[in-house]
């Protein structure tokens, strides 16, 4: 029986592209245009050398399954770099996190369905390959689906991403649940498919654009969110033939 549902955050809940291209590219250069902005300008040619070394600390993260920090990757960009990290970096990270905000990005269907299965009695959890907890928080505090969730778990938290399905395990251990009691949600296949099957959830692939499943896909491919809660129950009930893919 299923009791608990993770929900990843980027392309499942929302649309939150600037802040996704701010975590996963662009962090270290935009901290550097901060410094620019205070009359602080970098050498020519040193933010696309930023922005290449950045990238190059997120994909050894993908990689090892390790995450670290928005201040760890910064650090390592930099000195990689042979720059200094300046000395209020945290609040220069925090200050672009709310610059990237944006409200009303939800993607279709997802208030609603959180907010069913939360009627329904399901212990909800957002897991995260983010570096910023409160980016999340302000986006469910928009929609106003915050109070919906039993926790909010981020790979910079946590320390791992979402290639290590001990990210999965942190999560539900915090949660309380078991892993063939919980169901994972998300819209990449090899981090949010892979990712949870490891570590023995069961998974719904959320995949709007009709991409087909993998031979060895997801329990369910979903394609409308406003389906989420009636495949979460008849994962649960299994007294129902679970179909491959839900139009």
């Amino acid at each position: 029986m299923i009791t608990t549902v993770l929900l990843d955050f980027y392309n499942t809940l929302y649309a939150a592209r600037e802040w996704f291209d701010l975590e996963a590219y662009r962090l270290a250069p935009a901290v550097l245009e901060v410094l620019a902005e205070r009359g602080q300008p970098a050498p020519d040619g040193v933010l696309d050398a930023a922005a290449r070394a950045y990238r190059a600390v997120r994909l050894e993260v993908h990689a090892s399954g390790l995450e670290v920090s928005a201040e760890e990757g910064l650090r390592r960009t930099f000195d990689a770099l042979g720059l200094a990290v300046p000395e209020d970096a945290t609040e220069i990270l925090s200050d672009l996190q709310r610059r990237a905000y944006r409200p009303g990005r939800e993607i279709p269907g997802a208030v609603e369905a959180v907010r069913e299965l939360a009627a329904r009695g399901y212990v909800l959890g957002i897991v995260s390959n983010a570096l910023c907890a409160d980016f999340l928080r302000w986006s469910l505090e928009g929609s106003g689906i915050e109070g919906c969730f039993r926790g909010v778990f981020t790979s910079a938290d946590v320390g791992y991403y979402k290639s290590s399905p001990r990210f999965y395990q942190a999560a539900l251990e915090a949660l309380g649940a078991e892993p063939a009691e919980a169901v994972h949600v998300g819209d990449s296949y090899r981090f949010d498919v892979l990712g949870a099957r490891a570590a023995g959830l069961r998974t719904i692939w959320y995949a709007p654009s009709g991409e087909a499943p993998p031979e060895e896909g997801a329990d369910v491919v979903l394609r409308h969110l406003s389906e989420l809660p009636g495949a979460v129950g008849r994962l649960s009930s299994r007294e129902e033939t679970i179909p491959s893919e839900m139009e």
